[in-house]
């Protein structure tokens, strides 16, 4: 986006008028803190990985294309997002594994019928 870009987002969306140079010097203070963030280290092993994209259509050498904003959000084995925010969950119940066994067993052949005659 151009400062000339922003200053009509904020025109249109909060009817405030900011200046090209003021935009710069806004980004510009931003952008370290940004790029600081995008290089941050990650854990090695995460719990649960949530992935998803959104799909927009923009101007690329004078077409338009479709491209994917892809997001991705971990929860860490302490059950933190990757901003340290402490996910809150419900107690999960889970199924015995002797019930799901006798289950199965309920629903497979018996083994003379597997047996082509």
């Amino acid at each position: 986006m151009t400062t000339g870009d922003i200053e009509s987002h904020m025109r249109e969306l909060y009817d405030i008028d900011i200046s090209d140079s003021t935009i710069s010097r806004i980004t510009d203070k931003i952008l370290p803190i940004v790029k600081e963030w995008q290089e941050r280290p990650l854990e090695e092993v995460y719990a649960v990985v949530f992935l998803d994209a959104i799909h927009f259509h923009v101007r690329s050498e004078g077409r338009i294309v479709k491209q994917a904003v892809y997001i991705a959000i971990g929860i860490d084995m302490s059950g933190k997002k990757g901003d340290g925010e402490k996910i809150e969950t419900p107690e999960a119940t889970y199924r015995k594994p002797e019930k799901a066994t006798k289950r199965r067993q309920k629903y497979q052949r018996p083994e003379t019928e597997n047996k082509k005659m």
